[in-house]
């Protein structure tokens, strides 16, 4: 079941440069990290398929790789029946101007699409431009022959004249923390499809403690033990690993909890709800391209 946090998030995505999203060609941007090298999957001939076993290595790679890709925002479908709808694709077009995130775990941008122009009627100066050519060009390059139902939003995350697609300012986008946790390969006719399975992780980072820089040690010391009490139970555990490196600011609480994922140790984490994706990575690009994705409770109930 997945989080409905989407109501609030009408994003707002600032770029730099003023060109037309027509004189443009669709860029898949994210800096996307090279998948770790596993023998099982390298051995794997035509019709064959395993069962991986998760190592740090692997929680590190879907770590980035589910953020750089807003896994958080991909549309639930079986194989062969994706959605038609834009605005199941929308948000995932606009990160794909991902290429990073700083030490807090926000997201830094590199520009794609057009922009807003100051003068326009639709849509936000300096949000995103896209043109329903380009939008078509991304999904089908994602998730195949879809044929999307182009229509104004009568929700306003954009706005639609015929040709361009228009965003909307305000909002923000949440961290997004996902953990591996089951993994297979099978090989199709010479291509590995693989299918993760992916907790997420969700911390509320509203609640994350930052040093303050104008107090000493043992003040953000009381302050961390102060925050600690009132802690759920997946931020203590990140508190207790990784305290002294927070209080003294030579670790961010987004790389704590990073790093808290890639070793494993999550079992206070609050794990909601699983992710399962099906896909392969595009040789040229080494982008996703999606075959089913699917969310469930934790327990593994639809």
């Amino acid at each position: 079941m997945k989080k409905i946090l989407i109501v609030l998030l009408c994003i707002l995505v600032c770029l730099t440069g003023c060109e037309k999203a027509a004189d443009k060609q669709p860029v898949n941007v994210p800096q996307l990290p090279q998948p770790p090298e596993v023998v099982e999957v390298a051995n794997l001939q035509p019709g064959e398929s395993v069962e991986i076993a998760v190592t740090p290595e692997l929680r590190e790679y879907y770590f980035s790789l589910s953020r750089l890709e807003g896994w958080f925002y991909l549309p639930e479908f079986d194989e062969g029946k994706q959605s038609n709808h834009p605005l199941d694709y929308w948000y995932l077009l606009l990160l794909a101007e991902v290429v990073g995130w700083d030490e807090y775990g926000y997201f830094e941008w590199n520009s794609v699409w057009g922009e807003v122009p100051e003068v326009s009627q639709y849509g936000s100066a300096g949000s995103a431009m896209i043109s329903q050519a380009e939008f078509d060009a991304w999904v089908q390059a994602h998730f195949g022959d879809v044929e999307l139902q182009h229509q104004i939003d009568t929700g306003k995350y954009y706005d639609f004249d015929g040709e361009y697609y228009y965003g909307w300012a305000g909002g923000s986008i949440p961290l997004m923390y996902y953990e591996l946790a089951e993994l297979s390969a099978e090989n199709v006719d010479g291509r590995i499809i693989y299918t993760a399975v992916l907790y997420d992780d969700y911390l509320n980072e509203y609640n994350f403690f930052w040093p303050d820089a104008e107090l000493t040690l043992e003040q953000n010391r009381a302050a961390l033990a102060e925050k600690m009490a009132d802690a759920e139970p997946g931020e203590r555990a990140v508190y207790e690993a990784f305290g002294e490196e927070l209080i003294s600011g030579e670790m961010s609480m987004d790389e704590a909890i990073r790093q808290t994922i890639i070793s494993g140790n999550t079992q206070d984490f609050p794990h909601y709800t699983k992710l399962q994706v099906k896909y392969y990575l595009n040789e040229e690009t080494g982008e996703p391209y999606y075959l089913a994705v699917h969310w469930r409770t934790a327990d593994n109930e639809v």
